[in-house]
């Protein structure tokens, strides 16, 4: 994915998560990242670029920061 405008460590990664029955009576989350959001330059704000839109809608932004802790 081409990253824009500034320091990559101001981007948030866009996720897309899927909450689902594992079998043993409890539920797990499945997390797809789907793009990434970086600071607009012309001031305040975001650009936002995804790959793929979630089917309920919802989109989860982290930090690369969080992001490389999680995983």
């Amino acid at each position: 994915m081409t990253t824009h405008n500034g320091n990559p460590a101001n981007h948030l990664f866009a996720y897309t998560v899927d909450e689902y029955d594992a079998g043993n009576g409890k539920k797990a989350k499945t997390w797809t990242r789907i793009g990434a959001a970086f600071p607009h330059k012309e001031g305040t704000g975001f650009n936002v670029q995804l790959r793929a839109l979630p089917i309920d809608g919802r989109i989860v932004l982290f930090t690369i920061a969080v992001t490389a802790l999680t995983t």
